[in-house]
């Protein structure tokens, strides 16, 4: 019998597409937990169709949509942070949350951490991954105009700033990184003030809007700062989940510990 070969889950459409698209339904159901066929609908379409199915399934790769029950769904945080941000750095912080969320991205940051390889290198990598060739074409556009709009919007789009929920850990690279960072963390200028780690030392750079995060002396993670959003507190939890598999064993007597370095009159 034969079974029709099916890719790999990925989005088809690139964010800024995306982006659109959740802005019209956000104009007409706002963040109201709904029927996926009523969100459908809201899109345009009769009802769940393969397109429109399709379509739902892209905004929730990006975190622009998210389940909210049985055969429900509503529209994100992360999205109302996008369409209508508090500030320009804000919008910036969920952008680029959003273009590294789809799991195919991630793993093509991590395969390719010094930057976008060529067509003809990630075709390869598509193929591997179990992508039918219907579909690669369209997973390569989608990636690139994403990391496209990216940079347009942030000036920072380049993804070999990853993200700190694809740093790989254990490589020779990550390691002359860390060496860099023996010194202690920099005070927070002020409390609002965007903090980055320098560019490429873990393989990502924003860390969170009102933080700071250092990994001291390889063995101790130093945090400062505030966190006031989701988004902020999104961001902080992926670089710490992205520092965990440095860190010695909870069972390691000579285990570290996470310390505190937020200013006395935050606590």
């Amino acid at each position: 019998m034969n079974t029709r070969m099916r890719s790999p889950t990925y989005p088809s459409t690139p964010l800024a597409e995306a982006i659109e698209i959740i802005r019209k339904l956000h104009q007409v159901e706002r963040k109201n937990p709904i029927d996926r066929e009523v969100a459908a609908k809201a899109l345009g379409y009769s009802g769940i169709s393969g397109r429109s199915a399709t379509v739902l399934s892209n905004l929730i790769q990006y975190g622009l949509l998210e389940k909210a029950g049985k055969n429900e769904v509503r529209v994100t945080d992360r999205a109302v942070e996008i369409i209508y941000p508090h500030s320009d750095q804000d919008r910036a912080t969920a952008l680029r949350a959003a273009a590294r969320e789809p799991e195919l991205f991630q793993g093509i940051m991590k395969k390719f951490p010094d930057g976008t390889p060529s067509n003809n290198a990630l075709e390869a990598f598509l193929v591997r991954s179990g992508f039918t060739d219907a579909a690669i074409q369209s997973a390569i556009k989608a990636f690139r105009e994403t990391f496209l709009f990216l940079e347009k919007e942030t000036d920072s789009g380049s993804y070999s700033q990853q993200d700190a929920g694809v740093v790989e850990s254990h490589s020779d690279q990550q390691d002359e990184r860390l060496q860099k960072m023996a010194s202690p963390p920099q005070s927070l200028p002020a409390p609002t003030k965007l903090n980055r780690v320098p560019e490429n030392r873990l393989g990502f750079d924003v860390i969170a809007d009102g933080a700071s995060i250092n990994f001291h002396n390889r063995s101790i993670i130093l945090l400062g700062g505030r966190i006031s959003t989701r988004v902020q507190a999104r961001e902080l939890i992926s670089a710490i989940s992205a520092l965990m598999p440095l860190l010695k064993e909870d069972n390691d007597e000579s285990a570290p510990t996470v310390v505190d370095n937020s200013p006395s009159e935050d606590r």
